[in-house]
This record gives structure tokens, sequence and C-alpha cells, in this order.
């Protein structure tokens, strides 16, 4: 199996390459760094360079993004600035789309978010056949590359990853700064979501890779049980060795939002379903964080 992966410097990404290194599936890396297989810029006009190195791949997965941390990480963002990361992320992908159709590959899987159903207050799981509604421009950028993706490349994949945590996570996000922390202040942490382990998500993206049933459509990558957040931070601090302090900045309020996935399309069509439940996930994870 050859594979072509974008954003293998980034936490999905560097997981995805580990995973498929064990398996001993062939790697082609797609970026802009000077490590990368194939190294291509996209402010040049000019397509994705082919070489011998991109001869029978099979799958490509786009799994790097710049505007998760543009739209989510920073506090203030101009108005050029949102234009620009726009027309980066749709030319990246349209770049990428012209590569795959030139070296025929077999399908694309996209990695894309939970964050294009928008906000829920139903109670119920999200199911991919539901009317996105993004709230926030991320989920609205994801969307709009999951419908260019369509309509440009026949066998196109969209996965909507819900939370995932694992290994190679960035240090400021909630689990692994949870993990990390003897003393610390937090939101008012009063959502629910669904939290996957990282090593259920690279199964299931292994099964869309070699399942010769799909090649188009859009699915839910989620644990599909909804958790409160403030349980996941008991959770945590309940399994570590070391005492942690948390305090919250805000009054608890109602739950604001419902994020869980509806995963009976992913599991009718594939059979997969997730080995992890979340205490056996964050155990696992805080014995490999060693702490």
């Amino acid at each position: 199996m050859k594979i072509a992966l974008t954003g293998n410097t980034g936490f999905i990404g560097k997981n995805l390459e580990n995973f498929f290194s064990e398996k001993n599936y062939e790697i082609i890396t797609l970026g802009r760094h000077k490590f990368n297989d194939i190294k291509f810029n996209i402010l040049d006009e000019k397509n994705i360079k082919c070489s011998k190195k991109t001869k029978n791949i099979d799958v490509l997965i786009h799994s790097a993004s710049v505007s998760v941390n543009e739209f989510f990480r920073k506090k203030k963002i101009t108005h050029n600035k949102i234009i620009k990361i726009i027309n980066y992320e749709l030319k990246s992908l349209e770049k990428i789309i012209t590569f795959s159709k030139i070296n025929k590959i077999k399908k694309i899987i996209f990695i894309s978010s939970a964050s294009v159903y928008g906000m829920n207050l139903k109670k119920k799981p999200f199911k991919t056949n539901e009317i996105a509604n993004p709230s926030n421009l991320y989920g609205a950028l994801k969307l709009a590359m999951e419908v260019m993706g369509s309509k440009l490349f026949n066998n196109f994949i969209s996965l909507r990853l819900f939370q995932v945590y694992g290994l190679n996570d960035l240090k400021f996000r909630l689990v692994p700064t949870i993990i990390n922390s003897q003393k610390i202040k937090l939101k008012n942490c009063c959502q629910i979501t669904d939290m996957i382990f990282y090593k259920d998500l690279n199964n299931l993206v292994n099964k869309l890779i070699l399942s010769k049933k799909i090649h188009k459509g859009i699915f839910n990558a989620g644990n599909g049980h909804p958790i409160y957040l403030r349980n996941i931070v008991k959770k945590i601090i309940d399994l570590k060795k070391k005492k942690t302090y948390v305090t919250f900045d805000k009054k608890l309020p109602k739950i604001s939002n419902f994020s869980y996935a509806d995963k009976n399309e992913i599991l009718n069509n594939l059979n997969w379903k997730p080995k992890y439940d979340i205490n056996q996930g964050l155990k696992e994870l805080i014995d490999e964080y060693k702490v």
C-alpha cells in the first residue's frame, strides 16, 4: 500500500504517519518543509511536481490545515488575514486534487471536522445526512472544502473528526494540559463532547483506505458516547499519580452544546467501532506520558 500524506508535522498527520510506518506502508509526504518527500509552495502557481515517488499512489490523505491555528488559537485576526487563509486552504485543496488526478490516485481522504455541524441543543447525536450549520469560520471553511472536494474529485471521502486525544497533541490543549500540570485554571468546561482515542482514529482511517466498497461520502469519526468536559478533567486527575489542583474561571452555567457522533453509518458500512472507551484511552495515554 502506498499513501500520500499532507500535514505529517501536525497531531493527526504525525500519528497517521507513525501508524502506517509500523504497518510497512510506503508513505510519501507532501508539504512545505525540506524533509517532505515532495515539496510544494501553495503560493506558487505551478502544480505539484510529479516524480518517480508519485507513481502508483493508492490513497492521498489531506490532514494539513493552517486555519485551525489561525481561527481557533489566536485572539485577534484581521479581515485580510481571514481572506488569505480561506484562499490558501481552497487553493491547497485544488492543487492536491489536480495532483491526484494526474497521478491516478484512487481516493482522497479529507480530514474534516465536526465543527461543520455547528451548535446543538437537542441532546441528540449528529448524523452525516443532517444539514450542516457551522457556527464559526473554521467549520464553515471545512464545509466549503468538503463540497469543493466532492465536486472536483469523484472518490472523495470527508472524515468529520470529533475530539481526538492522544500522543503528539499540542501541549496547550485540554487533555495534555491536565496530564502535565499540577495547578491549572480552566474555562467553564461545560460542553458535552465526544472523545475518540488516536489509535481508534488510526484504525478507522486504515479501514477506509483498505475498503473496496467505500470510495466517497461523509463519515463521522467519534466514539459515539457523549461526555461532560468536566468529567474528563476529573477522570484524568483521578488516573494520575500526581496531585492536580484545578479551578474554573466561570460559574457553572447551563450546558451550551451537545456535540457527539452518530456512528451507525460507519458501523454499518465498515463494521468499525472504537476499541477504547474514555477510561481505557486516558489510562493508556497517561501511561504513555509516564506521568
